[in-house]
């Protein structure tokens, strides 16, 4: 297992000055990165991911493609793993929870609901990922690639599934926490890629990215497609 190099260094209100010079310097020590944000902003990472995750969820229950062909396409142009073998490897269990806790409060909750009810029901079944040796998929895994769209359809879902992860990136960067520096670093080295989403953004053009959007979000009024200010 690779280990990761990020930290989250969470700063309470009662963190003092002292006490966080000492854990920037164990963190230093250990050669590991340490991200700083406010308890509220906790697990930044996860949160990010989310509204992608719950996009892959919603493509599969609108019959675009199935959970293979998805994960595949993700892995041809995104990521290295796909979004259905990541619920697996943490654990059905943990997901749930950890989106029931971080959408828990929002007040545009629908665009998660289908995430949460597949989550849930995967959990009702005791398929709990790999685990259980059953999850979104049933361990081992077959080498078949799923029914995968033709090029136009596999095309348009990377499209968005690209727009609406930068988009997220660009959001979190809105509450001006943290520097494109460090979540362009972070998320490259927490998902293991040589071009970050900030790069993506630039290579495919910020005004594609939020024509993208602004299509879904004119489509569907979700704000988890609402065109980041930046």
């Amino acid at each position: 297992m690779k280990l990761k190099k990020t930290v989250e260094l969470i700063i309470t209100e009662d963190t003092n000055d002292y006490t966080l010079a000492v854990l920037r310097g164990f963190i230093g020590a250990m050669g590991k990165i340490p991200i700083e944000m406010p308890e509220e902003e906790g697990f930044v990472l996860n949160r990010i991911f989310l509204d992608f995750q719950a996009l892959a969820v919603r493509l599969y229950r609108d019959g675009a493609a199935d959970m293979k062909a998805i994960d595949n396409i993700i892995k041809k142009s995104i990521f290295s793993h796909g979004v259905f073998e990541f619920f697996d490897n943490v654990g059905i269990d943990v997901m749930y929870q950890s989106v029931i806790n971080y959408t828990g409060t929002m007040e545009n909750r629908d665009f998660y609901e289908p995430f949460i009810d597949f989550l849930g029901g995967l959990l009702a079944g005791n398929r709990i990922g790999r685990k259980s040796g059953c999850g979104c998929y049933d361990y081992p895994v077959d080498g078949e690639p799923g029914q995968l769209p033709d090029n136009q359809i596999q095309d348009e879902l990377t499209g968005v599934l690209r727009a609406l992860y930068v988009n997220s990136v660009f959001k979190m960067l809105e509450k001006n926490i943290w520097s494109g520096d460090d979540l362009e670093c972070a998320v490259k080295e927490y998902m293991d890629l040589a071009q970050g989403p900030i790069e993506l953004a630039r290579v495919m053009g910020h005004g594609a990215v939020r024509a993208i959007l602004e299509h879904h979000y004119n489509k569907t009024g979700f704000d988890a497609y609402r065109p980041s200010s930046l």
